[in-house]
């Protein structure tokens, strides 16, 4: 009987102390899915976070590129309006030119009339001069009033 009660003592401490055993198991178990759960929730928020960067970041990278993509139809239009006033002030340096030349020709013959009428109207003056003495004092006249 002694046995018998030192056996029952022996496994009721026994399962007392595996009882204790299993529930700080148990406890210890609790505390670490405790923390996975908490340590889950932290990523998944760290996740979501990454998730809403990235959203913004694509809607950003699509502003940019339809930024880029206005700038670029921009330049070329602008890039067309310069050809076309380079033309324009070549077609007007063409005309500029021309018109120079043109100008200079009239100024040339205009100076040549005026030397010819000039030359012919003092052939006439000269021509109607009686005398060679009324001559020289046309001629003195002429220079003293130039001079003055």
């Amino acid at each position: 009987m002694t046995k018998l009660l030192l056996a029952l003592v022996l496994s009721f401490t026994l399962l007392n102390s595996s009882t204790k055993t299993i529930d700080k198991k148990i406890q210890n178990n609790k505390k670490i899915l405790q923390e996975n759960q908490s340590a889950t929730k932290r990523k998944n928020l760290q996740v979501k976070i990454l998730a809403r960067q990235i959203t913004n970041q694509n809607k950003e990278l699509t502003k940019l590129e339809n930024d880029i993509k206005k700038n670029n139809e921009e330049i070329k239009a602008h890039e067309e309006q310069l050809k076309q006033a380079k033309s324009i002030l070549n077609k007007l340096q063409r005309n500029s030119s021309s018109l120079m030349k043109e100008k200079k020709e009239n100024e040339q013959q205009i100076v040549k009339v005026i030397i010819d009428e000039f030359s012919s109207s003092i052939a006439l003056k000269l021509a109607s001069e009686s005398s060679l003495e009324e001559l020289i004092d046309s001629e003195i006249y002429t220079i003293l009033s130039q001079g003055s």
